[in-house]
């Protein structure tokens, strides 16, 4: 996939969303064959991104089982999402409800030789989202994209479920979440990018 997009790929992410119940030594075999048979295809330069739980990131911070030498470029990506039934119309509740996930990206962060990239948060789980909704969505996505900066590579939001009744599934594409549109463009400009 990657040889056929050229530059334009960024690079692999070998799995998605392990299921927290696989033993992690299982999911390391599981990726070293990966990573091995990747390489004869990629450089080791374009990155393999290994998605893991936040909860579980400090098992691979614990073992720092990879090196570039042997298998490149390795990244890792996590998810970001509210603990079920963590549905709150409360700013403060809304950032504490994911303070656990925080946590363990900053301890990843402090002590991983791997970058750390969040590939998925939601906007969802504040309301209804739609114009009658007065929840800040623009300051939950500020404070989103501060906090993962602060101790990551970066984020991306989840964008794909961008239906008219789901605005905060897919606030990039939609006109607005909740009463007004959500100023991407002034939440990243912040960040001096």
């Amino acid at each position: 996939l990657c040889q056929s997009k050229g530059a334009s790929c960024y690079g692999l992410e070998l799995l998605n969303e392990p299921d927290g119940r696989i033993p992690r030594d299982h999911l390391l075999t599981y990726y070293t064959a990966a990573i091995t048979a990747v390489r004869k295809h990629l450089p080791l330069d374009k990155p393999l991104m290994i998605m893991e739980w936040p909860d579980q990131l400090g098992w691979w911070k614990d073992r720092k089982p990879f090196n570039y030498a042997s298998h490149g470029r390795i990244l890792f990506s996590t998810h970001v999402y509210p603990a079920e039934g963590a549905d709150t119309i409360d700013q403060q509740a809304a950032r504490d409800a994911v303070a656990p996930n925080l946590a363990g990206i900053k301890n990843f962060h402090l002590g991983s030789p791997y970058p750390l990239v969040v590939t998925e948060y939601a906007l969802a789980g504040h309301g209804s989202a739609m114009p009658e909704d007065l929840f800040d969505y623009n300051s939950l996505a500020s404070w989103y994209v501060h906090q993962f900066n602060q101790f990551g590579a970066g984020s991306m939001v989840w964008n794909f479920d961008a239906k008219k009744d789901m605005p905060s599934w897919g606030p990039i594409a939609a006109p607005q979440v909740g009463s007004r549109p959500v100023d991407w463009e002034a939440i990243y400009s912040a960040l001096g990018n």
